[in-house]
């Protein structure tokens, strides 16, 4: 509601956060909000970036018990011994291409990480 009461929508009133998207910003990643005012596209505000080396740890952690565990899918299927795997299963993944995508940052979220798991 503006002073005198009436209802004000969304078309005139923007979030601090709907107006620093549509900045442009040649912000780096780190300390992006003080440079320009807000996130950009493509970056990623110290605190979130700190809950993803969190989730980025934990990940790594539930891998390498997995590893221990399930030595079957450490590595990519031998080929040469089975010629057929590809075939029939179109999505190939092992434990260590997982683990690398941890390292590389390709996880934002937890389902992103379960759908590979899934792929197992």
């Amino acid at each position: 509601h503006d002073e005198e009461g009436s209802e004000v929508g969304p078309t005139r009133v923007q979030t601090r956060r709907q107006k620093a998207q549509k900045e442009p910003t040649t912000a780096s990643r780190k300390g992006s909000e003080k440079a320009s005012g807000g996130m950009g596209e493509g970056q990623v505000s110290e605190e979130m970036e700190l809950i993803l080396c969190k989730l980025r740890m934990f990940l790594r952690s539930v891998v390498q018990r997995l590893i221990r565990y399930f030595k079957n899918f450490v590595e990519k299927v031998d080929l040469q011994r089975y010629p057929d795997y590809n075939r029939i299963i179109l999505n190939p993944i092992c434990l260590l291409d997982i683990r690398e995508k941890i390292n590389s940052g390709v996880y934002f979220t937890i389902e992103q990480f379960l759908t590979d798991i899934d792929l197992l």
